[in-house]
C-alpha cells in the first residue's frame, strides 16, 4: 500500500499520525455493506481513514484499524465484515480515551467505565478496553485507593469517614475501602490535632464558644469522627 501524506510509523510498528488528537466517541453508525470506492487520509494529522462504499455510505476509522483489516479499493465488505469493522474501530477509539484519562491521573475501574459510558461507547467496547487495562495493570483498584489515601494524607489530610467516602464515591467497593483504610493505619486523632493547630491561628481572637463551634464544624467537614472532635475540643479549650 503506497505511504499516505501525514502519517508516521511508531516504535511497535504500528502507524500513526504525526500529530495525533484524542479521538471522541461518535454517534451511532449503522453498518452498510458495499464495495470500497475510495480511501483517502483524514482527521487532524492524518490519522485516520475515510472509507467510501458505492452505496453512497462513508466511514472513518482509526489508521491501525484500516491496517489491521487490509482494505483496499475494490475490496466487498458484507455486512458481518463492516460490522466488525466498526466494532474494532470504535474499541480502538475507546482505548484512545481511556489512555489518555490514565494519563492525566490514575482512574478507578468504575471512574473510567464511567468516563467511556458518558463519552456514548458501547458497552461491548467498553468491556473490552476494561479487560485489556486491568490485565495489563494499566487498572488496579487497589492500588488506586493506596495511592488516594496516601496522596489526600500529604496534600489534603481528613479523617477516615470522608476518606472512605470518598473511595466509594470512586466505585471502590466497600469491603477493599475498608481494608485500605486499616493498612494505611492511620491516626485520625493526631491528624485531627495537626489540623486543629493551624486552624487555631484564624480562631484565637473569636470568642471561645464561637471558636469551638467553628473548629467543630472545620473537623466534621474533613471527617472526623464526633469523638475525635470531643477529645480535640477537650485539648483545646478544656485544658
Amino acid at each position: 500500500m503506497p505511504a499516505l501524506r501525514g502519517w508516521g510509523v511508531a516504535g511497535d510498528g504500528s502507524l500513526l499520525a504525526m500529530r495525533s488528537r484524542q479521538p471522541l466517541a461518535r454517534p451511532e453508525r449503522i453498518p452498510e455493506a458495499g464495495t470500497i470506492t475510495s480511501i483517502v487520509a483524514s482527521g487532524r494529522g492524518g490519522r485516520q481513514a475515510e472509507l467510501t462504499l458505492n452505496t453512497g455510505a462513508t466511514y472513518t476509522i482509526d489508521i491501525n484499524v484500516f491496517l489491521d483489516h487490509d482494505l483496499y479499493v475494490g475490496a466487498v465488505l458484507d455486512l458481518p465484515a463492516i460490522t466488525s469493522l466498526l466494532q474494532a474501530d470504535d474499541v480502538a477509539a475507546a482505548k484512545a480515551v481511556a489512555t489518555r484519562q490514565l494519563a492525566y491521573r490514575a482512574r478507578s475501574t468504575a471512574e473510567l467505565r464511567k468516563t467511556l459510558t458518558d463519552r456514548g461507547f458501547a458497552d461491548a467496547a467498553i468491556a473490552e478496553v476494561v479487560e485489556r487495562f486491568l490485565e495489563l495493570g494499566y487498572l488496579n483498584d487497589e492500588d488506586f485507593a493506596r495511592r488516594w489515601i496516601a496522596s489526600r494524607d500529604q496534600i489534603a489530610p481528613r479523617g477516615a469517614r470522608l476518606l472512605r467516602q470518598e473511595l466509594r464515591q470512586k466505585g471502590i467497593e466497600a469491603d477493599l475501602a475498608e481494608q485500605t483504610l486499616i493498612e494505611a493505619d492511620l491516626d485520625d486523632l493526631e491528624t485531627a490535632r495537626q489540623l486543629a493547630e493551624r486552624r487555631m491561628d484564624r480562631l484565637r481572637d473569636l470568642p471561645q464558644d464561637t471558636a469551638r463551634r467553628r473548629l467543630a464544624g472545620y473537623l466534621e467537614r474533613r471527617g472526623f469522627s464526633h469523638e475525635t472532635m470531643r477529645k480535640i475540643d477537650r485539648e483545646f479549650f478544656r485544658r
